[in-house]
């Protein structure tokens, strides 16, 4: 874990402002994977019969299937288990918690093979009813919902009523879940709730043949998964407040101003969660030598099951008059990350000038890459809207994404900043 501020020297004869951030990496000692418990939520409404949806459904099962058999044969000591649910406007079907044999797989997919698509789609329904699920089992160290839908239009409502109720769905410790939707008939909005609300990642999909490959990598992230129930706490010392957070997870106060913790849940190998946020510092009467900020402390579940808590603190000087500090490089990356992120929400929640602020923010950036990105953005086609979804989330997440391949690889937030 590091912790930086974009000022070293700061004025003690005025209250200035100060962006900072959290980064955070694994740095397990420990290689050891964790017992995955691999639940497949597959809708099986009518819609998914038009084209080769299903079909390449499948292959991506059975590809997930295979991924979790090899990773299982490699690690020896882990049993993971494979569920599959079938839903359209309920719960068809289900085979819950079966160890990952070839008989089981047999079973799963003589199943598959018998299904014929009928009905509307109701994912808040099938989601309510595979956290149920989860809830039931005792003992488990990490458990991933893969959902495979084209739509969702079984609840006859508008979208932001569809989104409150998927924030409704309680969200069971160690749980992530991730989204695949098919086709420009999906809707982004709710389809990228689902993901954030469950810390997950959201893929649309708009070239079938690249499901597989897609379902393929994206079970081989939640198999590279090795720190869990992280917590991120951020404490003031006097002379100073917390005035912004940036974060894609959930937010709590624990002192006004002062102290608020962050549930950031699970890191994988080789990933860096980023929190970006802002301080007030108050005005001093005289210059100090060195004036303690923050806090900040990470609580976590290392893969053998110990917790560990890592401590950082950070400290500036402050100076009779204004010193001139050198960027850092880092933060001023994430900084125009949410200027990028912060203009793309905003279009996506109006109806006209969308252009406008799109090249309002383009102005203010320096990077290349983002202006670029915000240039896509605005190229009219009929998927516009998952495009920019797509960048938005890539953005917030700090993912890669491959425009050729029209897919997201990320997260979902809908409050950019948490102002406190």
């Amino acid at each position: 874990m590091s912790v930086c501020v974009e000022k070293d020297y700061v004025s003690s004869n005025y209250s200035p402002k100060l962006w900072g951030m959290v980064s955070l990496a694994d740095s397990s000692i420990s290689n050891a994977p964790l017992r995955l418990d691999l639940i497949i939520a597959l809708d099986i409404s009518a819609s998914m019969r038009v084209g080769d949806k299903f079909a390449n459904v499948k292959k991506a099962i059975s590809t997930l299937l295979d991924r979790m058999d090899r990773h299982q044969s490699d690690s020896r000591q882990i049993h993971h288990t494979i569920s599959l649910v079938a839903f359209n406007d309920s719960v068809e079907f289900a085979y819950p918690f079966l160890a990952c044999t070839p008989d089981n797989k047999r079973l799963i997919f003589s199943r598959l093979d018998s299904v014929r698509p009928y009905g509307v789609t109701n994912l808040v329904g099938a989601l309510k009813s595979i956290v149920k699920m989860i809830e039931q089992r005792n003992q488990r160290d990490l458990t991933a919902i893969i959902l495979f839908s084209d739509g969702d239009y079984g609840l006859d409502m508008p979208s932001d009523q569809k989104v409150k109720c998927v924030r409704e769905i309680p969200i069971p410790k160690n749980c992530v879940c991730h989204v695949f939707g098919m086709g420009i008939e999906t809707n982004p909005l709710v389809m990228c709730s689902i993901a954030n609300h469950f810390s997950g990642v959201f893929y649309f999909v708009e070239k079938m043949e690249m499901m597989s490959e897609l379902a393929d990598g994206c079970l081989t992230d939640v198999l590279n998964v090795r720190i869990r129930d992280l917590k991120l706490t951020l404490g003031c010392h006097d002379g100073c407040r917390l005035i912004k957070i940036n974060t894609v997870y959930k937010v709590k106060e624990e002192r006004p101003s002062k102290t608020y913790s962050v549930a950031m849940g699970l890191i994988s190998l080789k990933e860096k969660q980023v929190v970006v946020f802002q301080l007030s510092l108050r005005q001093l009467n005289a210059a100090f030598t060195a004036h303690s900020l923050l806090c900040v402390e990470a609580d976590y579940l290392l893969p053998d099951g110990r917790r560990e808590i890592t401590t950082k603190k950070i400290s500036v000087i402050r100076v009779p008059t204004p010193h001139v500090c050198a960027p850092v490089p880092d933060l001023q990356y994430h900084l125009q990350r949410i200027v990028t992120s912060n203009a793309i929400l905003e279009a996506l929640q109006k109806t006209t000038d969308l252009d406008k602020i799109l090249d309002t923010a383009i102005k203010s950036l320096s990077d290349q890459k983002m202006i670029q990105d915000l240039l896509m953005c605005k190229v009219s086609s009929p998927s516009r809207l998952h495009i920019m979804y797509s960048f938005l989330s890539s953005y917030l997440t700090e993912k890669a994404l491959d425009l050729k391949r029209m897919m997201t690889a990320n997260r979902m937030s809908y409050t950019i900043y948490v102002d406190v």
